[in-house]
């Protein structure tokens, strides 16, 4: 539990510092701070920078932000011609490609009396004159450069992986390469993060990286077939093979110039095909320019040509085609051997991959906090809960339309259970889950979409949520409901969270009842973990009476003449009824079928609750769908609007409608 806390503060306090703001700022207001650079000295001027930065200003994606220049000392429009500058909305952009901060204002001149002016900072002495006199920024541009070299990061993981396995192409040896060019940068940006001083210690492995891009070249083919994979100079081997085979196609070039001039035959080609290798076409129309003393012997004949092969062109095809195949085959050894290579550093570049993995998370947290808005949550060694406006991450994130409807979480170091009720379609589950992933996230170091976040550490998380079945081991919903159940009651601790989601419902009314009763008393007293537990066994909301540890909780809705509103806010107390049937209206159950239940539950909660009421499923009158339309049909005729033509179609449609009633 000590290093879990170790890393959980170190991932927070890096997220946080990613984020351009201290560790302890989380929610701070807009206050500004100024800090000053200097020591920069231009053209003929001193240059004293004053940064007016907002301390959650900058938890945006731009790369601009306001400041002010204060310019002392002489000009080039003239010596001390410089007034008390003015400026009007200065700003500095980053300059990614040439790291360079661009900065342009407007003073006034005595001389003048007015020009602009523009200057261009080192970005490395920009950087590095705000490290230590506005963290906030620094932190800032850290996280935008870490974010710039993460970009061209390939799963390095995957690709040490194929290379000791033997399995790697020279296209996953250029990614290997792009991704050691940028791990050094990126290794030297995250070693300011103090929070994690292991990454001082992270080989970053350049001296294969130099090994492997002295080898390869900038776009290797995608396979070793052709060769072509290493740079010149690379094996003195290689170097000579290619310089006979490339010395052979000049060979080959020079001979057809050569033998045009000595048979007169300006169409002559020297050609090459796999089968027949290296020959001398010539078309039939020339064939008596070819003298018996050139030493031409017949090798294919063709509809329209004739092909020849000399004793000389012979003697150099097989040259050629050695060296040919003597490079592919050299390729292919030096390859593997600078996989082999590759291999003695698989440690490094795991470690190596792990700290790259790792700072990428930072960075994603990091933004996904500066953007969203997140905050940073408290976490104490007590048992209370207490999320104000706490939201579902990816709902909150996907729902465009309809604003997401924010809920506390609050349960004090004595409360173990919270007993939630409400309607289907509410949000019982919603909230359940939302809680979830909050602590999830808030243990993973990241900061979560809620206005203000206490929590303390959990061990585990067990959930019983949704229904399913394992058919092909026979298993019910209800049996893997029970055996889910049962991991959660047998492993949970004291600092375990719990979400049960209707446990019960998959078995007879007071089978089921019976056992979520069972299982909250348990919770309650044997175990003692902070439990959501959502029901619709209203019956069980009477344990809140007898066990102070238990707290009922309810979705609001609210009704108005049969008719349901969705609040999704989660209050205090219990629901009075579950709206099943207002559930179901709303899914466009036939009329009939919702009258006769809307009857039946009447019945039954007028019944004494000492008698055993069984209602009959079979006392409603079988009523076809056919006359269930047609008596709505006639219901919502608007006869006094009708024409008589449209009186007359509305009297065929039911007689087709009684027709099929009758039969």
């Amino acid at each position: 539990m000590k290093k879990f806390t170790k890393k959980l503060v170190a991932s927070m306090l890096s997220t946080a510092m990613l984020m351009g703001m201290s560790f302890t700022a989380f929610a701070a207001n807009s206050q500004t701070q100024e800090i000053s650079v200097n020591g920069y000295s231009g053209p003929g001027r001193q240059i004293t920078n004053t940064w007016s930065v907002a301390e959650n200003g900058l938890l945006n994606d731009s790369e601009t932000f306001d400041f002010a220049l204060e310019y002392t000392g002489s000009d080039a429009i003239g010596t001390n011609a410089l007034s008390t500058p003015t400026f009007n909305g200065s700003e500095m952009t980053q300059n990614n490609a040439t790291k360079t901060a661009q900065i342009t204002s407007a003073w006034k001149t005595k001389a003048a009396g007015g020009a602009s002016s523009s200057e261009t900072l080192s970005y490395d002495e920009l950087f590095d004159g705000i490290r230590f006199t506005a963290p906030g920024l620094y932190h800032f541009m850290l996280r935008e450069n870490l974010k710039e070299h993460l970009v061209y990061v390939y799963d390095m993981e995957r690709l040490a992986s194929r290379m000791a396995y033997g399995n790697a192409s020279p296209r996953d040896v250029l990614q290997l390469v792009a991704t050691l060019e940028h791990a050094k940068p990126i290794l030297n940006l995250a070693s300011s993060l103090n929070s994690y001083p292991e990454f001082n210690e992270i080989p970053d492995c350049q001296e294969l990286y130099n090994e492997i891009k002295n080898a390869i070249i900038e776009n290797p083919p995608l396979t070793l077939k052709e060769g072509g994979v290493f740079n010149d100079g690379y094996n003195q081997e290689l170097d000579e093979v290619r310089k006979i085979a490339k010395q052979g196609k000049n060979f080959i070039l020079e001979l057809e110039v050569k033998e045009r001039e000595r048979t007169g035959v300006k169409s002559l080609k020297v050609g090459y095909n796999r089968v027949f290798g290296y020959y001398i076409e010539v078309r039939n129309g020339n064939l008596g320019n070819i003298k018996e003393e050139f030493g031409y012997h017949p090798k294919q004949t063709l509809a329209n040509a004739t092909r020849f092969i000399t004793q000389e062109l012979k003697e150099k095809e097989e040259q050629i085609l050695h060296a040919q195949e003597t490079k592919v085959k050299l390729e292919q050894s030096l390859f593997n051997d600078l996989l082999m290579r590759i291999k003695r550093d698989l440690f490094d570049l795991h470690a190596c991959a792990q700290a790259l993995s790792t700072i990428d998370v930072l960075v994603s947290l990091a933004i996904l906090a500066s953007e969203k808005g997140y905050v940073c949550p408290v976490f104490h060694p007590g048992y209370n809960v207490n999320v104000v406006e706490g939201k579902h991450p990816i709902l909150d994130d996907r729902m465009k339309k309809k604003r997401y409807v924010s809920n506390d979480w609050k349960m004090s170091e004595e409360e173990h259970i919270q007993l939630i009720t409400g309607p289907n379609m509410g949000g019982k589950s919603t909230y359940m889950r939302q809680n979830a992933l909050l602590v999830v996230m808030a243990q993973m170091g990241s900061f979560i979409p809620a206005k203000t976040a206490e929590l303390p550490i959990f061990d585990r998380i067990f959930t019983r949520i949704g229904a399913s079945d394992d058919i092909l081991t026979g298993k019910s919903t209800f049996m893997v409901e029970m055996m889910e159940a049962n991991t959660a009651l047998r492993y949970a601790t004291k600092h375990s969270l719990i979400l049960f989601d209707e446990i019960g419902r998959g078995t007879a009314t007071y089978d089921g009842m019976a056992l979520a009763q069972a299982m909250l008393e348990y919770i309650d007293e044997a175990i003692g973990a902070k439990t959501l537990f959502s029901t619709h066994y209203h019956e069980l909301t009477e344990l809140a009476e007898e066990h102070q540890s238990m707290r009922n909780v309810h979705v609001d809705v609210r009704e108005e003449k049969n008719e349901i509103e969705f609040r999704y806010r989660v209050i205090e107390g219990k629901a009075d009824k579950s709206y099943g049937i207002n559930v179901a209206k709303l899914a466009h159950l036939p009329k009939v079928v919702l009258d006769r239940a809307s009857q039946l539950l009447l019945n039954l909660e007028n019944q004494d609750n000492n008698q055993n009421y069984q209602p009959s499923l079979f006392v409603m009158d079988q009523v076809q769908p056919e006359k269930s339309q047609l008596l709505q049909q006639l219901q919502e005729l608007d006869i006094d609007s009708m024409t008589p033509r449209d009186a007359l179609d509305c009297l065929y449609e039911l007689k087709k409608l009684s027709e099929k009633i009758e039969s």
